[in-house]
Protein backbone atom coordinates (compact mmCIF):
# COMPACT_ATOMS: atom_id res chain seq x y z
CA UNK A 1 0.00 0.00 0.00
CA UNK A 2 1.34 3.42 -0.94
CA UNK A 3 2.03 5.99 1.75
CA UNK A 4 -0.73 8.28 0.43
CA UNK A 5 -3.22 5.39 0.54
CA UNK A 6 -2.20 4.59 4.11
CA UNK A 7 -2.72 8.19 5.16
CA UNK A 8 -6.14 8.32 3.48
CA UNK A 9 -7.18 5.08 5.18
CA UNK A 10 -6.02 6.39 8.53
CA UNK A 11 -7.93 9.62 8.09
CA UNK A 12 -11.07 7.77 7.00
CA UNK A 13 -10.93 5.45 10.02
CA UNK A 14 -10.35 8.38 12.35
CA UNK A 15 -13.32 10.20 10.84
CA UNK A 16 -15.47 7.06 11.13
CA UNK A 17 -14.49 6.63 14.77
CA UNK A 18 -15.33 10.25 15.55
CA UNK A 19 -18.73 9.96 13.87
CA UNK A 20 -19.43 6.74 15.81
CA UNK A 21 -18.60 8.45 19.09
CA UNK A 22 -20.50 11.65 18.29
CA UNK A 23 -23.65 9.84 17.01
CA UNK A 24 -24.84 12.76 14.92
CA UNK A 25 -24.84 15.39 17.66
CA UNK A 26 -22.25 17.65 16.05
CA UNK A 27 -22.17 19.16 12.57
CA UNK A 28 -19.79 17.60 10.09
CA UNK A 29 -17.88 20.85 9.63
CA UNK A 30 -17.18 21.03 13.36
CA UNK A 31 -16.00 17.42 13.45
CA UNK A 32 -13.61 17.94 10.56
CA UNK A 33 -12.16 21.04 12.21
CA UNK A 34 -11.42 18.93 15.27
CA UNK A 35 -9.50 16.55 13.02
CA UNK A 36 -7.71 19.38 11.26
CA UNK A 37 -8.81 18.12 7.85
CA UNK A 38 -9.19 20.38 4.80
CA UNK A 39 -12.85 20.73 3.82
CA UNK A 40 -12.34 19.09 0.41
CA UNK A 41 -10.54 16.12 1.96
CA UNK A 42 -13.20 15.67 4.63
CA UNK A 43 -16.03 15.64 2.09
CA UNK A 44 -14.14 13.21 -0.15
CA UNK A 45 -13.63 10.81 2.76
CA UNK A 46 -17.26 11.17 3.84
CA UNK A 47 -18.43 10.42 0.30
CA UNK A 48 -16.43 7.18 0.30
CA UNK A 49 -17.71 6.15 3.74
CA UNK A 50 -21.26 6.93 2.65
CA UNK A 51 -20.81 5.03 -0.61
CA UNK A 52 -19.85 1.89 1.30
CA UNK A 53 -22.63 2.25 3.86
CA UNK A 54 -20.28 2.94 6.76
CA UNK A 55 -21.98 6.23 7.60
CA UNK A 56 -25.46 7.62 6.95
CA UNK A 57 -26.90 11.12 6.69
CA UNK A 58 -29.31 11.97 9.51
CA UNK A 59 -29.88 15.61 8.70
CA UNK A 60 -28.30 18.57 6.98
CA UNK A 61 -24.58 18.48 7.67
CA UNK A 62 -24.76 15.60 10.16
CA UNK A 63 -23.78 11.93 9.93
CA UNK A 64 -24.15 8.78 12.00
CA UNK A 65 -23.00 5.20 11.54
CA UNK A 66 -24.37 3.42 8.49
CA UNK A 67 -25.84 -0.03 8.04
CA UNK A 68 -22.53 -1.59 6.96
CA UNK A 69 -20.93 -0.40 10.20
CA UNK A 70 -23.41 -2.24 12.41
CA UNK A 71 -20.59 -4.38 13.72
CA UNK A 72 -19.02 -1.24 15.19
CA UNK A 73 -22.26 0.24 16.45
CA UNK A 74 -21.72 -0.71 20.11
CA UNK A 75 -25.04 -2.47 20.49
CA UNK A 76 -27.14 -0.01 18.53
CA UNK A 77 -29.93 -1.67 16.57
CA UNK A 78 -30.46 -1.40 12.83
CA UNK A 79 -33.85 0.18 13.53
CA UNK A 80 -32.17 3.08 15.34
CA UNK A 81 -29.97 3.87 12.35
CA UNK A 82 -32.90 3.47 9.97
CA UNK A 83 -35.11 5.81 12.01
CA UNK A 84 -32.45 8.51 12.30
CA UNK A 85 -31.77 8.41 8.55
CA UNK A 86 -35.48 8.69 7.73
CA UNK A 87 -36.71 11.14 10.37
CA UNK A 88 -35.60 14.46 8.79
CA UNK A 89 -36.90 13.39 5.39
CA UNK A 90 -40.30 12.32 6.73
CA UNK A 91 -40.50 15.54 8.70
CA UNK A 92 -39.97 17.49 5.49
CA UNK A 93 -42.55 15.43 3.57
CA UNK A 94 -45.06 15.91 6.37
CA UNK A 95 -44.44 19.65 6.36
CA UNK A 96 -44.84 19.88 2.58
CA UNK A 97 -48.06 17.85 2.44
CA UNK A 98 -49.62 18.65 5.81
CA UNK A 99 -50.11 14.90 6.29
CA UNK A 100 -48.86 12.46 8.91
CA UNK A 101 -45.86 10.41 7.77
CA UNK A 102 -44.76 7.03 9.12
CA UNK A 103 -41.84 4.65 8.77
CA UNK A 104 -42.51 1.03 9.70
CA UNK A 105 -40.79 -2.36 9.66
CA UNK A 106 -42.07 -5.94 9.81
CA UNK A 107 -41.36 -7.72 13.09
CA UNK A 108 -42.89 -10.96 14.35
CA UNK A 109 -45.87 -10.69 12.03
CA UNK A 110 -46.65 -7.11 13.04
CA UNK A 111 -45.78 -3.60 11.88
CA UNK A 112 -43.49 -1.70 14.24
CA UNK A 113 -43.67 2.06 13.73
CA UNK A 114 -40.20 3.57 14.05
CA UNK A 115 -40.95 7.16 13.03
CA UNK A 116 -44.09 9.27 13.13
CA UNK A 117 -44.11 12.86 11.88
CA UNK A 118 -47.39 14.59 12.63
CA UNK A 119 -49.23 16.50 9.95
CA UNK A 120 -51.20 19.72 10.22
CA UNK A 121 -54.16 17.95 11.84
CA UNK A 122 -53.81 15.76 14.91
CA UNK A 123 -56.86 13.82 13.67
CA UNK A 124 -54.63 12.01 11.16
CA UNK A 125 -53.54 8.61 12.48
CA UNK A 126 -54.10 9.83 16.04
CA UNK A 127 -53.88 6.27 17.37
CA UNK A 128 -50.29 5.59 16.24
CA UNK A 129 -47.10 6.38 18.10
CA UNK A 130 -43.46 5.54 17.69
CA UNK A 131 -42.54 2.11 18.99
CA UNK A 132 -46.05 0.68 18.85
CA UNK A 133 -47.10 -2.35 16.83
CA UNK A 134 -50.21 -2.82 14.70
CA UNK A 135 -51.56 -5.63 12.56
CA UNK A 136 -49.98 -5.72 9.10
CA UNK A 137 -52.91 -6.90 6.97
CA UNK A 138 -55.06 -3.78 7.39
CA UNK A 139 -52.54 -0.95 6.92
CA UNK A 140 -50.71 0.46 3.93
CA UNK A 141 -47.31 0.01 5.57
CA UNK A 142 -48.21 -3.56 6.50
CA UNK A 143 -49.35 -4.47 3.00
CA UNK A 144 -46.10 -3.21 1.49
CA UNK A 145 -44.11 -5.29 3.96
CA UNK A 146 -46.27 -8.39 3.51
CA UNK A 147 -45.99 -8.08 -0.26
CA UNK A 148 -42.20 -8.33 0.07
CA UNK A 149 -42.28 -11.69 1.89
CA UNK A 150 -41.20 -14.87 0.17
CA UNK A 151 -43.96 -17.26 -0.87
CA UNK A 152 -43.06 -19.57 2.01
CA UNK A 153 -43.17 -16.79 4.61
CA UNK A 154 -46.37 -15.35 3.16
CA UNK A 155 -48.05 -18.77 3.21
CA UNK A 156 -47.07 -19.13 6.85
CA UNK A 157 -48.44 -15.68 7.70
CA UNK A 158 -51.74 -16.20 5.89
CA UNK A 159 -52.30 -19.63 7.44
CA UNK A 160 -51.32 -18.66 10.97
CA UNK A 161 -53.17 -15.38 11.35
CA UNK A 162 -56.76 -14.94 12.50
CA UNK A 163 -57.79 -11.82 10.61
CA UNK A 164 -60.25 -9.63 12.48
CA UNK A 165 -62.18 -6.75 10.91
CA UNK A 166 -61.18 -3.32 12.18
CA UNK A 167 -63.81 -1.74 9.91
CA UNK A 168 -66.36 -3.11 7.42
CA UNK A 169 -63.76 -2.56 4.68
CA UNK A 170 -60.96 -4.61 6.27
CA UNK A 171 -59.82 -7.51 4.08
CA UNK A 172 -59.97 -10.62 6.28
CA UNK A 173 -60.15 -13.39 3.67
CA UNK A 174 -56.70 -14.90 3.08
CA UNK A 175 -57.32 -15.47 -0.65
CA UNK A 176 -58.51 -11.90 -1.15
CA UNK A 177 -55.55 -10.61 0.85
CA UNK A 178 -53.12 -12.63 -1.27
CA UNK A 179 -54.62 -11.07 -4.40
CA UNK A 180 -54.35 -7.60 -2.85
CA UNK A 181 -50.68 -8.17 -2.05
CA UNK A 182 -50.04 -9.27 -5.64
CA UNK A 183 -51.44 -5.93 -6.79
CA UNK A 184 -49.21 -4.14 -4.29
CA UNK A 185 -46.13 -5.87 -5.72
CA UNK A 186 -47.19 -4.96 -9.25
CA UNK A 187 -47.89 -1.29 -8.49
CA UNK A 188 -45.06 -0.73 -6.01
CA UNK A 189 -47.45 0.91 -3.55
CA UNK A 190 -50.27 0.03 -1.16
CA UNK A 191 -53.43 1.81 -0.07
CA UNK A 192 -55.35 1.50 3.17
CA UNK A 193 -58.81 2.70 2.17
CA UNK A 194 -60.63 3.01 5.51
CA UNK A 195 -59.51 -0.50 6.50
CA UNK A 196 -57.96 0.31 9.86
CA UNK A 197 -60.14 3.32 10.70
CA UNK A 198 -63.39 4.29 8.99
CA UNK A 199 -62.45 7.95 8.61
CA UNK A 200 -58.86 7.51 7.42
CA UNK A 201 -56.84 6.34 4.45
CA UNK A 202 -53.15 6.10 3.69
CA UNK A 203 -50.70 5.34 0.90
CA UNK A 204 -47.42 3.48 1.43
CA UNK A 205 -44.33 2.59 -0.60
CA UNK A 206 -41.33 0.32 0.05
CA UNK A 207 -37.84 1.31 1.13
CA UNK A 208 -35.24 -0.93 -0.54
CA UNK A 209 -31.69 -1.75 0.43
CA UNK A 210 -28.82 -1.89 -2.04
CA UNK A 211 -29.88 -5.34 -3.28
CA UNK A 212 -33.49 -4.30 -3.89
CA UNK A 213 -34.83 -6.06 -0.80
CA UNK A 214 -37.64 -4.26 1.05
CA UNK A 215 -36.42 -3.31 4.52
CA UNK A 216 -39.16 -0.87 5.57
CA UNK A 217 -42.14 1.10 4.30
CA UNK A 218 -43.02 4.80 4.27
CA UNK A 219 -46.58 6.10 4.38
CA UNK A 220 -48.73 9.22 4.43
CA UNK A 221 -52.03 9.18 6.32
CA UNK A 222 -54.98 11.49 5.80
CA UNK A 223 -58.65 11.93 6.63
CA UNK A 224 -60.73 10.13 4.00
CA UNK A 225 -62.47 12.14 1.28
CA UNK A 226 -62.94 11.94 -2.48
CA UNK A 227 -60.42 14.75 -2.81
CA UNK A 228 -57.87 12.86 -0.69
CA UNK A 229 -58.35 9.72 -2.77
CA UNK A 230 -57.62 11.69 -5.94
CA UNK A 231 -54.26 12.76 -4.49
CA UNK A 232 -52.99 9.19 -4.01
CA UNK A 233 -50.91 8.97 -7.24
CA UNK A 234 -49.08 12.24 -6.52
CA UNK A 235 -48.52 11.32 -2.88
CA UNK A 236 -47.22 7.90 -3.87
CA UNK A 237 -44.67 9.55 -6.17
CA UNK A 238 -43.58 11.95 -3.42
CA UNK A 239 -43.12 9.02 -1.02
CA UNK A 240 -41.11 7.09 -3.61
CA UNK A 241 -38.75 10.03 -3.97
CA UNK A 242 -38.52 10.26 -0.18
CA UNK A 243 -37.68 6.55 0.05
CA UNK A 244 -34.86 7.05 -2.46
CA UNK A 245 -33.46 9.86 -0.33
CA UNK A 246 -33.60 7.71 2.80
CA UNK A 247 -31.81 4.95 0.89
CA UNK A 248 -29.05 7.36 -0.10
CA UNK A 249 -28.75 8.51 3.51
CA UNK A 250 -28.19 4.89 4.47
CA UNK A 251 -25.49 4.54 1.85
CA UNK A 252 -27.49 2.58 -0.72
CA UNK A 253 -26.92 3.55 -4.34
Amino acid sequence: MRLDDTRSLGRALTLLSLIATDRGKTSFSTLTKELGLPTSTAHRLAAELLKHGLISRIGRGKYDLGVAAMGFARGREFNDILAEAARPILRQVSKETGLTAHLGVFEEGMVTYLVKSNGASLDQAHFTREGMQLEAYCSGVGKVLLASLSEVDLDEYLSAEDFVSATPRTVTNSCALRQELARVRQKGMAIDDREIAEDMMCVAVPLHDGSGRTIAALSLSMAWSDQAAAQIPALSLKLTHAASRVGRNLGYA
